[in-house]
């Protein structure tokens, strides 16, 4: 389901499981480029997921 702004519902890093500093530290320790503030993208959100 969308939300009102368009987006999808259910794929922040809040949603995830884990917060967002321990997604950020495995997306560093996996080879994938995260900024340390702002939105995390959701291939690396899909990916944290898939691995947890």
């Amino acid at each position: 389901m969308r939300s009102p702004r368009g987006g999808r519902r259910g794929t922040s890093a809040r949603a995830a499981k884990g917060g967002t500093s321990e997604i950020r530290a495995w997306a560093k320790d996996n080879g994938f480029e995260v900024s340390d503030r702002g939105r995390i993208p959701a291939g690396v959100l899909e990916a944290y997921e898939a691995a947890n």
